[in-house]
């Protein structure tokens, strides 16, 4: 390559330090890219999956446990006025629950679920309340319809359960899949980055080689030839076609030689 040996010395150690800084700086960019989207798995897998989770677990804990208040209200009168209030406080913080889930980034999927969750759990709240009236009124046969299989109430809590529960697995399916698409991608993050320090090693190495040699080959000779004039033989000439410091020194050594 006639240009690299035309360049001045200087020029081509700068050039080959520039090489490899752009070598560096290309597997960096490609490390902190992979860091970034890495990370950004694990912010969607916190934030909308294990968060919902969780927030479904708390769902359906408040939920049972509102149920079972319903029975304590019914067959322990002396308990409804500290029950009513208990009452508010599980549907305010199932409100609140699923309120905040519904601010994450939903699958398609978990629309579908969430709408099944409030249809069926407002007409469960509806069943509840009357159910709870009937018992205020001693009204027992309403009661016992309410609470018996396939009532109104019954149906709506079974179906609000499912709906929570299909929540819950939804989300570790999806938690799943982007699981196993992160070890993946950090799997085929490492192979490249492992490629590309290699291809960079070898890169940096053969321009290292190849400067080196276009300093010290051309060198070499001109030392000899120096060794050469040293000892009385002017014989010899370089005829070095570079424009480089040692193709300067070359021309003036031939020169000196023809006079």
């Amino acid at each position: 390559m006639s240009f690299i040996d035309d360049m001045k010395i200087g020029k081509k150690m700068i050039s080959g330090f520039i090489i490899v800084l752009i070598i560096m700086a290309i597997i960096s960019v490609y490390a902190y890219t992979s860091s970034n989207d890495a990370a950004e798995r694990s912010k969607e897998m916190y934030n909308d999956r294990l968060m919902p989770i969780a927030q479904v677990g708390a769902i359906g804990s408040d939920f049972q446990t509102l149920r079972a208040e319903l029975y304590r209200y019914i067959y322990v009168p002396t308990s409804r006025t500290c029950g009513l209030s208990t009452m508010d406080t599980l549907k305010a913080a199932i409100k609140t629950n699923i309120d905040s889930y519904k601010a994450s980034s939903l699958a398609p999927e978990e629309k579908v679920n969430l709408d099944k969750f409030d249809t069926n759990y407002a007409v469960f709240l509806a069943e509840y309340d009357k159910t709870l009236k009937a018992a205020d009124a001693g009204d027992t046969k309403a009661i016992d319809a309410a609470l018996t299989s396939g009532s109104a109430l019954i149906t709506a809590r079974t179906n609000t359960v499912a709906a929570y529960t299909d929540l819950t697995k939804i989300n570790e399916d999806i938690a799943k899949k982007l699981n196993d698409e992160s070890t993946a991608a950090a799997s085929q993050a490492a192979t490249y980055l492992a490629v590309l320090a290699v291809a960079g090693i070898l890169i940096g190495l053969g321009v290292a080689i190849y400067l080196s040699r276009s300093i010290t080959g051309p060198l070499d000779l001109a030392i000899k030839n120096l060794k050469e004039m040293g000892n009385g033989h002017l014989g010899n000439r370089l005829k070095m076609d570079r424009k480089d410091e040692i193709g300067e020194m070359a021309t003036t050594m031939d020169a000196f030689s023809d006079n």
